[in-house]
């Protein structure tokens, strides 16, 4: 295993900093490491409590603020939520499936996204199925201390908080004591419920509001019934995508042919039930595949505690599943938005390096986030802002840059910039086009635009007309 993040530290290392782990950790790690508040500074602020980018900028502080240690810290909780799934598969598998288990979750494509993102994520995920562990096993103490740390790493702790809650509930409902859940596990829900309202309190008195960010439109709005619904088919797709699929088909098979499933089988749909309704009611557009990592880590257990009751071949069962896993890093979706569910954004970092020897003037260039952010937040550089945050008109900009790693450009924007001139860059899964302000500027010789495929005009006609 040590040589597994050896080999993701190689490849990783130097990776800077990307779309919300920008977002999320790197701004407060920064804002922690500099001036010494727990608070993201005034117009950037997602609301995440500060303890994983506390501890990040803790470990610029011992050992050098760079990259490297950046992503040594990040890995780290990755090994912590191995660490996790671990202690939660010795409540299902004896010692060899639970190596084979590992193995899966090693090559499911967001657990090695993680690795290379530096994202509050991993320490999430880690207390999550730490808390799962506890929660089974009837250890209340411990499951209080985790669920509590988890309200102070990220907001999604709080959904996962009313998931075990209701998970609980049914557990006790089942065993047809649910009026002892009531007397016995108030407490367990009310201490990690009071540290997560504790840190709204300090966070209200900082910023002026509460869970959903003005700085994020995504988060501002109440969303409509008709939202609501696309959201959870959002859920439904992120827990199948990228080689999910395979062992979801099995299992499905497998427990038709049992005609039953076990309690905790139960509690485990119990929760992916209510995240997913939390989640679709709370986003719209930025349902992320990561927020479901804990879970599926989980049901990997699951798939390898009914795999020795197969009727069919076990080995090919897993060698399939293990490679579909493997081949999910390597997915992408012509159309959609490169995000941080797989490897493949990373063909950005190639396509910048080249793209930036164009810049005749970078006080001149504007994009959107991810791009739109200042070197010491991406690199962890200079203070100089690369590339500037577009505002309300796009039209008097003279250069923008789009980019499929850019989900905040409108259909209206993307219309403006189609009478642009433009060149595009591109790298594997990932390409890049700068648009030229014909205000500004004439066309430059050889200057063309990449031209999209078949199936990417479907996909974004799709979007379009069910946007």
């Amino acid at each position: 295993m040590g040589g597994y993040f050896l080999v993701l530290l190689y490849v990783f290392g130097q990776d800077p900093f990307f779309g919300d782990s920008i977002t999320s950790t790197s701004r407060l790690a920064t804002n922690i490491y500099e001036n010494g508040t727990i608070f993201y500074a005034f117009g950037s602020d997602p609301g995440h409590p500060p303890l994983y980018s506390l501890f990040m900028a803790l470990s610029w502080k011992l050992f050098g603020k760079s990259l490297l240690v950046s992503h040594i810290y990040g890995m780290l909780c990755c090994v912590f939520l191995l660490m996790g799934f671990r202690k939660l598969c010795s409540l299902y598998l004896n010692s060899t499936y639970t190596n084979y288990a590992t193995l899966l979750v090693m090559a499911h494509p967001t657990f090695i996204t993680q690795n290379a993102m530096m994202l509050n994520t991993a320490m999430l995920m880690g207390l999550f199925l730490f808390g799962v562990y506890y929660l089974l096993s009837n250890k209340a103490l411990l499951f209080v201390l985790v669920t509590s740390i988890m309200m102070l790493t990220h907001l999604q702790g709080a959904y996962f908080l009313a998931a075990f809650a209701v998970g609980d509930f049914y557990l006790h409902w089942k065993k047809l004591e649910w009026k002892q859940f009531f007397v016995t596990r108030f407490f367990v829900y009310a201490i990690p419920f009071s540290v997560f309202m504790l840190w709204m309190i300090v966070h209200y008195k900082h910023a002026g509001w509460w869970i959903k960010s003005p700085d994020f439109t995504d988060t501002a709005e109440t969303n409509s019934i008709g939202q609501i619904v696309k959201g959870l088919v959002y859920c439904i797709w992120r827990f199948i995508d990228y080689g999910m699929i395979i062992p979801i088909v099995f299992y499905a098979y497998f427990q038709w042919k049992r005609k039953s499933a076990t309690l905790n089988t139960q509690v485990f749909w119990v929760l992916v039930i209510v995240t997913s309704i939390i989640l679709s009611i709370t986003l719209k557009n930025t349902i992320a595949h990561r927020y479901f990592l804990g879970l599926e880590c989980w049901f990997l257990i699951l798939f390898m505690n009914v795999l020795p009751t197969s009727s069919l071949p076990q080995r090919i069962i897993y060698i399939t599943t293990f490679l579909f896993l493997c081949i999910g890093s390597f997915i992408y979706y012509p159309g959609k938005t490169i995000a941080d569910a797989n490897i493949q954004y990373r063909g950005y970092f190639e396509i910048d390096q080249y793209a930036m020897k164009s810049y005749d003037d970078t006080s001149k260039v504007y994009s959107k986030a991810p791009i739109a952010n200042p070197s010491k937040f991406i690199d962890l550089g200079s203070d100089n802002v690369a590339i500037l945050r577009i505002g309300e008109n796009l039209d008097s900009l003279p250069i923008v840059i789009s980019s499929n790693i850019c989900a905040e450009f409108t259909h209206e924007e993307q219309e403006t910039l189609s009478h642009w001139y433009g060149r595009s860059f591109e790298h594997g899964a990932v390409y890049m086009n700068y648009y030229l302000n014909p205000k500004f500027y004439d066309k430059p010789e050889g200057w063309q635009l990449r031209s999209p495929g078949g199936l990417e005009l479907l996909i974004l006609k799709l979007k379009k007309q069910y946007k």
